[in-house]
């Protein structure tokens, strides 16, 4: 997510082993992600198998009569890429004035109910190039396999929330930081024209951060560095990273607040998927 400059932070990765095939009629998953015990060929057993993270198990067998339901991972993720490109297309094909007002979460208005739709619309919209595929190539990687464990309709949901989480918390991390610089003009005039922010990264991070939760000790690569590292490490320091820039003096432009609470909904996500299982 960024704040008017500045990109998701991720570098070129590739990591070994196989993903299990969790959903039956599902082209091969991925093998540069995780690795993880040996694959599970049928929906039946691997709900309670314990090859699966223990907090996956309840919550895939729970089933569901939405339409979405049937949505498949690979659909629900090419859907979402698919998005975020015309949300970059947008950019180059809409007056700048109709995209800032539309696919920019703006802190001062983003609350009003008639605003309350760009605290969605930002999580698809990118300026730049660079940006764009930064989050989409996270969004493959960890969104994919997110799709194949949980499914595409969960994957869906799972973006969209850590998307509106990041505006939320990019929204009210300004809001605060305006009211602790300038207490009496808060007072009065209330907000001004507080920086805007664009970009998925806060809906990736989601992604990131209950992929590295159900599965911590999955090796990543991340190039140019020659061993792999376990994906907690990868997390725990992308998050150090925006809690420094958050709360530090940093001035980079990207909207770190905005990060964390796409991480943070990223770990209420493992939390209901642990409740769910012990029912």
């Amino acid at each position: 997510m960024r704040r008017l400059q500045g990109s998701f932070g991720w570098r070129l990765f590739h990591a070994s082993g196989q993903f299990p095939r969790l959903l039956p009629s599902t082209p091969p998953p991925r093998s540069f992600l995780f690795t993880p015990p040996r694959p599970v060929d049928a929906l039946a057993q691997h709900r309670r198998s314990p090859q699966l993270p223990f907090a996956a198990r309840g919550y895939l067998s729970h089933s569901s009569s939405s339409p979405l339901a049937r949505l498949s991972p690979d659909a629900a993720l090419y859907f979402l890429l698919g998005a975020n490109v015309a949300g970059f297309v947008a950019w180059r094909t809409q007056p700048q004035s109709w995209c800032w007002r539309h696919l920019a979460v703006w802190p001062a208005q983003a609350l009003e109910p008639t605003r309350a739709y760009t605290l969605l619309t930002s999580a698809f919209s990118h300026k730049d190039g660079w940006h764009l595929a930064s989050n989409c190539m996270g969004l493959y990687f960890f969104g994919g396999n997110i799709g194949r464990l949980l499914g595409g309709q969960r994957l869906v949901a799972l973006y969209c929330a850590g998307g509106v989480a990041s505006s939320l918390a990019h929204t009210l991390w300004m809001r605060y930081e305006w009211r602790e610089k300038h207490p009496s003009l808060a007072r009065i005039w209330g907000y001004p024209t507080l920086p805007p922010a664009i970009g998925a990264s806060g809906a990736v991070n989601a992604c990131i951060v209950l992929s590295a939760a159900l599965f911590p000790y999955a090796s990543i690569y991340i190039i140019p560095i020659p061993f792999p590292i376990p994906a907690f490490v990868v997390a725990a320091l992308a998050l150090m990273r925006d809690v420094y820039g958050a709360t530090g003096s940093a001035h980079d432009g990207v909207a770190h607040a905005g990060h964390l609470g796409g991480a943070a909904m990223g770990a209420a996500a493992y939390v209901l998927l642990r409740l769910k299982a012990r029912r």
